[in-house]
């Protein structure tokens, strides 16, 4: 008649293999790609072409090369230093922790909301 059907399996609590394995390098990588663009182009595409007129053009091949230096520097520095903790753990590698660090860590917490306002 046909192959028998297997029956439902009951839900487990263990995450599986690929859960398990955590966000791989290209799912990182569309994050990021996200943020900027939704951050970055969609957000400020109308002032910056009233501000900056016809060189919009200029302005944003040079936030280009900005934003490609920066995806650069993060990628040596999550080679050289890997650690779940991101800029936090590269800033205290550089200057220890310290009031320093965590001023930088603060600036850096407030240009991710005004990008995002």
């Amino acid at each position: 008649m046909g192959t028998p059907s297997q029956a439902p399996q009951p839900p487990t609590d263990q995450p599986s293999r690929r859960e398990a394995a955590g966000l791989g390098f290209w799912s990182t990588a569309a994050i990021g790609v996200g943020g900027m663009v939704g951050g970055g182009i969609f957000a400020a595409l109308g002032l910056s072409v009233e501000l900056a007129r016809g060189g919009a053009p200029l302005a944003f091949a040079l936030a280009g090369v900005v934003a490609g230096v920066t995806a650069y520097a993060y990628a040596r520095l999550s080679v050289r230093f890997p650690s779940q903790g991101g800029t936090v753990a590269f800033l205290d590698r550089a200057f220890g922790p310290g009031w320093l660090t965590g001023s930088l860590n603060i600036l850096l917490w407030i240009s991710y909301i005004e990008t995002a306002a």
